[in-house]
């Protein structure tokens, strides 16, 4: 039996370290109601050292008139207006931006999401991204920062930690 126990450990230490290395993104999320209507929010994938990637999240209350529509018809709409949003300049060349829909199930809120995977993006090309918006530029010059140095500038410019 203490043979069989030996040629278990490594096998056993490989898994834990594994899950150790996953164990280190953590998310956080930080909010910005703008009205009754729409609400944006940055929900950041990150490490103690170093912003992973982020979603920038648009949602927006849906009217009663389309919530006739089904969820699928909902979705095609949104994204069609998620693809138009002029938040973020030449969304096509940005290499790591994927950007997709999400609709509450109760067909109420639909969330514009712009999903950026750092290790892909070149930076200049996202700052630029952010065309004349100046805080926009900022907040994507930060994100070379360590993470609570970008959430601290965020809780600056008032949004609101969920």
């Amino acid at each position: 039996p203490n043979q069989h126990k030996q040629e278990n450990k490594p096998k056993q230490n490989q898994s834990q370290s594994k899950v150790k290395k996953e164990e280190k993104v953590k998310t956080k999320t930080f909010s910005n109601k703008i009205d009754e209507h729409y609400t944006n929010s940055i929900k950041f994938f990150y490490t103690k050292e170093k912003i992973v990637s982020f979603q920038l999240i648009a949602s927006q209350t849906i009217s009663e008139e389309n919530q006739k529509m089904s969820i699928e018809e909902l979705t095609k709409f949104y994204s069609e207006y998620a693809q138009k949003n002029s938040m973020i300049e030449n969304k096509e060349k940005l290499k790591g931006l994927e950007i997709h829909v999400e609709i509450s199930e109760d067909k109420k809120i639909a969330s514009a999401i712009f999903d950026f995977d750092l290790s892909k993006i070149d930076q200049e090309q996202l700052i630029q991204s952010a065309g004349d918006s100046e805080s926009s530029q900022t907040f994507f010059r930060k994100l070379q920062d360590k993470p609570d140095v970008v959430f601290e500038f965020l809780k600056g410019q008032g949004l609101k930690e969920e």
